[in-house]
């Protein structure tokens, strides 16, 4: 195999991972109204610690979708993070149940839903408002996603460990442990 059809494969490989990442994201509000988002999937723990951070432009109705596997209590912040955000607190049955909006860049203050959460959707801030979307609005994955099976009517039987966050690292997200 000649080094320029090896560079060839791997790029058409990375391609294809980097659309895997992807998937489409509907909110439906209380009012049958659905609002489309594209988002990048944040799901493992690289992925979720990494988030938006750096990200000094996010398209319009586009945002990361972190899926913590099951219920867990959740803490942001926008440590390395330039872009206000919304961020959309969703239980494991797809029900928005909290948001935090406009949030402040490169605050280390923890954003915290009132009760566990198996998702955070981030997108930019002002998104949500500007879609009339509030908390008790229903996500609904799009087929590609559910058949990943990272829906909100397919949660997994358990949590991946927390992540802690530390002062002195990149982390953007964690799950609250003791402390």
């Amino acid at each position: 195999m000649t080094a320029r059809r090896t560079v060839f494969l791997l790029l058409l490989l990375a391609s294809a991972a980097l659309r895997a990442m992807a998937a489409d994201l509907l909110i439906e509000r209380a009012d049958g109204v659905q609002v489309h988002y594209g988002v990048e999937l944040a799901l493992t723990p690289a992925t979720r610690t990494r988030g938006l951070m750096g990200r000094k432009v996010l398209p319009a109705r586009h945002g990361m979708w972190f899926d913590f596997g099951a219920p867990v209590a959740v803490q942001m912040w926008m440590k390395d993070t330039p872009l206000p955000l919304d961020m959309a607190f969703v239980d494991a049955h797809g029900r928005i149940v909290h948001i935090a909006a406009d949030t402040v860049p490169f605050s280390l203050t923890r954003l915290v839903a009132p009760q566990p959460v198996r998702y955070v959707l981030e997108l930019a801030a002002g998104s949500l408002a500007a879609a009339a979307v509030s908390p008790g609005a229903r996500v609904v994955l799009t087929p590609a996603l559910q058949a990943a099976g990272h829906s909100p009517r397919a949660a997994t039987s358990a949590a991946k460990p927390p992540l802690k966050p530390s002062s002195d690292t990149g982390t953007s997200i964690a799950s609250r442990s003791a402390s």
